[in-house]
């Protein structure tokens, strides 16, 4: 029986898109064990495919957006993770710059 089977996640956002020149920012944590998902499940976000596996992860995700016309948002997410339980496989601290360009047509 696994006692590394624990998960969980908290969330802040303020604000929303609904029109251009609206601005949204988020925080979240996230705490995610080796045995508490299966491995392809959680938030692809969260760190590298690596070794094939999301979990085991522990850390924040920091996010901005903004609308910029009534067809296009931009969005930059920063990731700062580290292993839950440390391994050879994973063992350091993992900071990955995420921006996006959302269009509508």
């Amino acid at each position: 029986v696994s006692n590394q089977s624990a998960g969980g996640m908290v969330d802040f956002v303020v604000g929303s898109l609904p029109v251009p020149g609206a601005i949204k920012i988020g925080i979240r944590y996230v705490y995610i064990e080796p045995d508490a998902f299966l491995g392809f499940l959680p938030d692809a976000d969260l760190g590298s495919r690596a070794y094939d596996t999301f979990v085991n992860k522990k850390g924040w995700r920091f996010s901005i957006s903004g609308k910029l016309t009534k067809n296009l948002a931009l969005a930059s997410t920063l990731l700062l993770t580290r292993a839950v339980r440390n391994n050879a496989d994973y063992n350091g601290t993992q900071f990955r710059l995420q921006v996006d360009i959302e269009t509508k047509f």
